[in-house]
């Protein structure tokens, strides 16, 4: 028996339809769809679940993995070290070596899953330049557009 706890702002459909697929190879999930406050306060700052899904605004932030502390609970003293000298690199490519070895062993311990990312779409008038396009579902640099 195991339980989901996640925010209200995602609806029922996910709980629901991971529910109905856990029942059919004989795992009874508990969903328990809250508000986001009290999934702040059990989940990311009590740590008191079983599953968890959220939306991660630092979903880019490999440090989180380097962090026990962390809500995640995953505590890996290689992948620390790892980062930490990945953190200390003077150049790109040494650094991006590092945190790839670091990924690879967290991609082996499986401390969590994606069930899926979000399409992010952009829409804007035709006029407008200087619109980015890549990650602006967590940035969006408005300083750079101007109508042509």
């Amino acid at each position: 028996k195991l339980s989901l706890t996640y925010p209200n702002i995602y609806g029922t459909q996910l709980g629901d339809q991971l529910r109905s697929q856990l029942e059919a190879v004989g795992i009874d999930l508990r969903v328990n769809v809250v508000e986001f406050t009290t999934w702040l306060q059990d989940v990311y700052k009590n740590k008191q679940y079983d599953l968890s899904m959220v939306d991660h605004n630092e979903s880019h932030d490999f440090g989180q993995w380097a962090d026990p502390t962390y809500y995640y609970g995953y505590d890996s003293k290689q992948v620390q070290d790892l980062y930490a000298k990945a953190m200390l690199c003077a150049n790109e490519h040494d650094s991006a070596k590092l945190l790839a070895k670091a990924a690879r062993i967290i991609s082996k311990d499986a401390p969590a899953d994606w069930l899926f990312n979000y399409r992010v779409v952009t829409a804007k008038v035709k006029n407008l330049e200087g619109m980015p396009f890549d990650m602006n579902q967590e940035i969006l640099p408005l300083y750079n557009l101007r109508l042509s």
